[in-house]
């Protein structure tokens, strides 16, 4: 499949729907299991009174939630709001996990936690590899930015190499930590040379 000046795969193309099931299912799914459990929790904490409004609002919540996610990380291939989700993610994850032990939770919120930790464990797997290949159709659609990373890896002096490092950083500054390695890898392969 080829969309605009880049080609993903059909591996890539595979990968992509498994993120959006596993997205589905962790902003689709684990609300409404975990809205089962409320009633019970609701009886013994007086938070909520219906579990119509508990309803209503999940299921807005995750509607946004998830339009978000798949706009900003799946139709357009940004990395940022995934590299976000993947800092924030797991720290919500822990709150929610230190939660379990001050509650009286009864058996099924239980299971429903350990569903909810199951898709929440494979939809943070999947944004890690959604992440990394929105990095390379991000670096594919800048053929200019590639022609310039490969002349940096054909160098062969020091000098040299510190000067065009430095101007594509400036030129392409979003891609710095992809530059910066490379920098490194090479830089790394000339001081061996000269020993």
């Amino acid at each position: 499949m080829t969309t605009a000046l880049f080609e993903i795969t059909q591996n890539e193309i595979k990968q992509r729907k498994v993120w959006l099931i596993a997205t589905i299912a962790s902003f689709g799914l684990c609300p409404l299991l975990a809205i089962t459990s409320f009633p019970k929790l609701s009886e013994n904490t007086d938070l909520f009174n219906n579990i119509w409004y508990q309803l209503a609002a999940s299921t807005f919540g995750s509607l946004v939630s998830f339009w978000i996610i798949w706009h900003c990380g799946y139709k357009k291939p940004g990395t940022k709001l995934l590299t976000s989700c993947l800092i924030f993610a797991p720290i919500d994850a822990l709150l929610l996990a230190l939660n379990l032990f001050q509650e009286p939770w009864n058996i099924w919120n239980k299971v429903v936690n350990v569903i909810n930790a199951s898709i929440f464990l494979w939809w943070y797997v999947q944004c890690i590899k959604l992440r990394r290949m929105n990095k390379k159709i991000q670096l594919q659609s800048h053929p200019e930015y590639l022609e310039s990373l490969q002349l940096l890896k054909e160098l062969t002096t020091r000098e040299r190499l510190d000067q065009e490092f430095f101007k594509l950083i400036r030129t392409w500054p979003q891609f710095e930590r992809t530059s910066s390695k490379e920098y490194k890898l090479k830089k790394d392969e000339l001081s061996l040379k000269a020993y």
